[in-house]
C-alpha cells in the first residue's frame, strides 16, 4: 500500500485511540497498518494516494511481515485548530500537520477572487475544493472537485469564486515514492477468486 491521506468531508471515524471527523484528515505512510475504525452512518471521505497503490488486509503473516514498523499516522479534525493568518493579505489557514520532512495537511480559507499561490510538488499535491468555487486556469472547479499536481515547477494559482473558498491542501513527501502498483480490484478479484475455490 502507497502513501495514503483519507479527507474525511462528512461524519466521523472513531479509531481504537482517536477520532476523525469532517473536515479531518487522517495520513499512513506507505505499507503502514490503521484500524480497525468504525463510522457514522452519515460518513463520507476521499482516499487519495500520489501513485497507484494495492491493499494489503493483516490477515497473513506474509502480508503481515509487509507492514512498516516505522510508519507514520497521523490524524486531526479541523474543529480541533484554531485559525491563523496566511501570510496573504484576507486569507487564513487551519494547519492539521506539518512535517519537517514536507508532508502537509492544511485549509485554506480565501475570500472572493483572491488568488492562492502553490509552489512545487515534487512528490504530489491535492488541492479539493470543501466549499465554495475554485478558478483554475478558466476551469470552474466546485465541491469536492480537485486538482492534482506533481513537479519540480510552480503549479498554476488558484483563484476563489464569487462566493469565496475553502480549499484543502495535502501534500506528500518523500515517503509517497515509495510503493507503486497494485490496485484495490486486484485484491478483490484474489478475494473473489480464494472464496470460489481458486476457480
Amino acid at each position: 500500500m502507497g502513501a495514503q491521506f483519507q479527507l474525511v468531508v462528512k461524519g466521523k471515524a472513531t479509531y481504537p485511540n482517536f477520532s476523525v471527523e469532517g473536515i479531518g484528515v487522517h495520513y499512513t505512510d506507505h505499507n503502514t497498518p490503521y484500524g480497525p475504525f468504525e463510522t457514522t452512518e452519515d460518513y463520507e471521505m476521499f482516499v487519495l494516494h500520489a501513485k497507484p497503490a494495492g491493499q494489503l488486509f493483516m490477515d497473513t503473516l506474509e502480508n503481515r511481515a509487509k507492514a512498516n514498523p516505522d510508519g507514520r499516522e497521523l490524524a486531526k479534525s479541523a474543529a480541533e485548530v484554531d485559525w491563523e493568518d496566511f501570510g496573504i493579505q484576507r486569507l487564513r489557514k487551519k494547519v492539521l500537520f506539518d512535517e519537517p520532512s514536507g508532508l502537509k495537511a492544511e485549509i485554506i480559507q480565501v475570500p472572493a477572487g483572491e488568488h492562492v499561490p502553490f509552489g512545487p510538488a515534487p512528490f504530489g499535491r491535492y488541492e479539493i475544493v470543501a466549499e465554495g468555487t475554485a478558478i483554475v486556469a478558466g476551469t470552474t472547479l466546485t465541491p469536492y472537485n480537485l486538482r492534482y499536481t506533481v513537479g519540480e515547477d510552480a503549479a498554476a494559482p488558484i483563484v476563489a469564486g464569487p462566493n469565496g473558498l475553502a480549499l484543502v491542501m495535502l501534500l506528500y513527501d518523500e515517503d509517497a515514492s515509495k510503493s507503486y502498483g497494485g490496485s484495490i480490484t486486484e485484491r478483490l478479484l484474489q478475494i473473489e477468486d480464494e472464496s470460489n475455490g481458486g476457480r
